[in-house]
């Protein structure tokens, strides 16, 4: 009798065994696609791609010579907060540079720059084919990830458009954008150990 329960044991064992290189094959063979948005906290490399993002699309606005006016900044939404306050410090740089007074209080500004953000964040996408990494569930021990191939890419964004208002009048004195700034870094692996690099910003080496 015990030498019957031992060998439903092991049959069990064999079976579950088999089944989990079964799943692992299905796996690598049909590969899969991946997308999702990165949530904070970041890793220094992505932070570097969404600021880099933002950078390249104030680059490509158009600004107003302010001339030692009071200028009150803000940002319209969507976007992280810590996006957003970035956004925003290097508007209130850029228009310093141009002989503004940046002011807290838009009570005691002349002018009102609003910048309103169409999109801004970080997203990352790619292919996986290989064996997924698991813990638990079907499978009683932990799988690590295993690549047979592996890219990701991963790509900061910032759409953005500035509207300065004279607080006297009410009227719209300057416009510029919608822009868009785009940075990215993608990764490669092949065969578990073997990766490749790039990235449009010498910033991530």
């Amino acid at each position: 009798m015990v030498i019957r329960s031992d060998f439903n044991r092991l049959s069990a064992s064999r079976l579950m065994v088999r089944f989990a290189m079964l799943c692992a094959l299905l796996q690598i063979a049909s590969g899969c696609a991946f997308s999702s948005r990165v949530q904070t906290p970041r890793s220094s490399w992505e932070q570097i791609l969404a600021t880099t993002a933002i950078d390249r699309a104030l680059e490509q606005l158009e600004w107003p010579e302010m001339d030692g006016k009071s200028v009150y900044v803000e940002v319209g939404p969507p976007g992280d907060v810590l996006d957003d306050l970035y956004l925003q410090r290097g508007i209130e740089v850029a228009l310093a540079k141009r002989g503004a007074l940046i002011v807290r209080n838009a009570e005691a500004a002349e002018y009102v720059l609003s910048c309103l953000v169409g999109a801004i964040g970080l997203d990352i996408s790619g292919r996986f084919m290989g064996i997924q990494g698991s813990s638990g569930g079907l499978i009683p021990f932990t799988v690590p990830e295993l690549a047979l191939y592996k890219n990701t890419l991963r790509r900061g964004f910032a759409k953005a458009e500035i509207y300065l208002m004279d607080l006297e009048t009410g009227e719209i004195v300057h416009h510029s954008g919608p822009v868009e700034g785009t940075a990215y870094r993608r990764s490669t692996t092949h065969f578990f150990v073997f990766e490749s690099r790039e990235s449009d910003t010498t910033r991530l080496e």
